[in-house]
């Protein structure tokens, strides 16, 4: 806050104070206007009881709905999907590490046979190439 509007906060509020002392002291006061019988007058009171207690309600209203946060499941590898987590569902809620879907195995022993075929292949030809080198080495 600037000094300017300090000093414009403390001058309103003197002059505040200053109108509320002069009307509370050099106006006509209220017990001068109210008659005699109704300055005797007592309210009736009615007393309750309080308590505290729970309510259903509803409330009907209409708008739109946004998610907070959206994301899109994208598959590292490819399989028919075998099973689909109950919680999968339009505002459901997931917990990290949780597993939504499992894919057909497969798929996946197929892709490892053939993975671990051609390591054989490879480790094969490796060896081979290191005869190759070793008789290319006696021979040099």
């Amino acid at each position: 806050m600037t000094r300017k509007n300090k000093i414009a906060v403390v001058v309103a509020i003197i002059v505040i104070t200053g109108i509320t002392i002069y009307l509370m002291n050099f106006s006509t006061t209220t017990d001068r206007l109210i008659d005699d019988a109704t300055t005797n007058f007592i309210p009736e009171l009615e007393i309750k009881e309080v308590f505290s207690a729970s309510f259903d309600f509803e409330i009907e209203t209409s708008g739109i709905v946004q998610a907070k946060r959206m994301l899109k499941v994208v598959p590292e590898v490819s399989g028919r999907i075998e099973w689909v987590s109950p919680k999968w569902k339009n505002g459901g809620y997931f917990k990290a590490g949780e597993v939504l879907f499992k894919l057909e195995k497969n798929d996946f022993e197929n892709a490892l046979a053939k993975a671990k075929a051609q390591l054989a292949e490879a480790n094969a030809r490796f060896i081979q190439e290191q005869g190759m080198v070793n008789v290319a080495k006696q021979e040099w």
